[in-house]
């Protein structure tokens, strides 16, 4: 799973209104609407700040190079 599924599994289940996350969370809510909607990227200060209102520690797998 991405860093931005992530993101977006945590904003559907959370039971707040988009708006309300964007005001907690200190981001735009337009970026995150824009996000969410149309799929497109956010600064990685706004996923930092999303990030920290939900609790989470985004990682994601580590893929080895081919040799």
């Amino acid at each position: 799973m991405t860093i931005a599924q992530q993101l977006q599994k945590a904003i559907d289940e959370c039971g707040q209104t988009r708006y309300h996350v964007a005001k907690h969370a200190d981001i735009d809510y337009y970026a995150l609407a824009r996000f969410l909607d149309e799929g497109r990227d956010i600064r990685l200060s706004t996923v930092q700040k999303l990030a920290d209102y939900f609790g989470m520690r985004l990682t994601q797998p580590i893929r080895r190079l081919k040799k």
